[in-house]
């Protein structure tokens, strides 16, 4: 059943590779501001990259944003493969000091995309945990799931990412279509390390499919 399924699916996989990254971010105001970007030319925007482990100090890039409309801008930059809070502080006009702050992992050769939104000051983070992988073929969305609660996993490009999650055995749920139609992935445990920091790559090959279905973990 999973080599038919299979068949009718792209099986395109980009190549990994050990340069640096793009990442575009998409950067709104949260719905509790109302005050629109200073939209100059000249604006300049700070993003600090701290890699999750070990907490190193902080990449800093100087950026020249592009303003999107009055309450969203993008940024862009480049930065090598790993795990990362992410702070971008932004002092709106009518004077309160913000920032968005969210959890980032780039793999090699797998641009990123992602939103956040200008809201709070810096955030405290439970855990630095993430798992993240290629995916050769699409899939129409996925979960990670354990003893406690579920997250929901990004889809960006042909990769996918889940951080901030919790201790714990976890495994990854990839629905091929619909509810009904799925496979369950152990996500392997590192044989060393704090879980806190742990960052987990399990790539979904064909053979992982194939791998999952002979042990009954797929429902097609």
């Amino acid at each position: 059943m999973l080599a038919l399924l299979l068949l009718s699916l792209n099986a395109g996989n980009s190549q990994a590779s050990s340069t640096d990254v793009t990442v575009h971010v998409r950067l709104r105001y949260c719905s509790a501001v109302s005050t629109p970007w200073r939209a100059t030319k000249s604006t300049s925007v700070d993003v600090l990259l701290t890699p999750s482990y070990p907490r190193t100090p902080p990449i800093h890039y100087d950026l020249s944003p592009t303003f999107l409309s009055k309450d969203e801008l993008g940024l862009s930059f480049k930065v090598t493969p790993g795990d990362y809070q992410v702070y971008v502080p932004w002092k709106s006009t009518s004077g309160p000091f913000l920032g968005a702050d969210f959890l980032l992992t780039v793999l090699p050769g797998q641009p990123r995309s992602v939103g956040a939104s200008i809201c709070t000051t810096t955030r405290h983070y439970d855990s630095f945990r993430s798992v993240a992988g290629t995916l050769s073929f699409p899939i129409a969305f996925a979960l990670i799931l354990n003893d406690h609660s579920n997250t929901i996993v990004t889809i960006d490009g042909q990769a996918y990412y889940a951080n901030g999650l919790p201790p714990g055995r976890l495994t990854l749920r990839a629905y091929l279509g619909g509810e009904s139609r799925y496979c369950d992935f152990d996500i392997p445990k590192p044989s060393d390390g704090v879980w806190l920091y742990e960052h987990i790559r399990l790539d979904l090959s064909l053979a992982e499919f194939a791998k999952a279905e002979s042990n009954g973990g797929c429902r097609l």
